[in-house]
């Protein structure tokens, strides 16, 4: 269960910007981030910045996230089996939700298709965070 984890490390009460990625998105999604900085910044006051990832990849993020010098209040590697395959449909990467708190979801976008050199809004544009 993935909302364990995150209770233990941030309660079940922290608002949090949860970004879903899986290894291969670092490499793939061009201006990933470039997004994820940007969400970080416009963030509203007291929401947190977790990444989700697989767990198979989960060293590959960490190396992302370093090296594009992104913040996160939580780094959570989990089964791939777990959130990102069901037996029902994939879940499609990279992808956002934000949550008020754990279990009382706000809104979520992904970005799965992409097109080289090209986005036409950001997470933090679809979420409505950027001014």
């Amino acid at each position: 269960m993935v909302a364990e984890p995150l209770i233990e490390a941030l309660g079940s009460e922290t608002p949090v910007v949860l970004v879903l990625v899986r290894g291969a998105d670092c490499f793939t999604c061009e201006d990933l981030g470039r997004q994820m900085r940007e969400l970080a910044r416009v963030a509203p006051p007291g929401y947190r910045l977790v990444a989700l990832t697989d767990a198979v990849e989960r060293h590959r993020t960490e190396q992302f996230l370093m090296r594009e010098r992104i913040q996160v209040a939580l780094l959570l590697g989990v089964g791939s089996f777990t959130i990102f395959e069901s037996a029902e449909a994939e879940l499609p990467t990279p992808a956002v939700v934000m949550g008020s708190q754990l279990g009382g979801v706000l809104t979520g976008v992904a970005h799965p298709n992409r097109v080289p050199n090209y986005r036409a809004k950001s997470f933090a544009d679809e979420l409505g965070l950027s001014g």
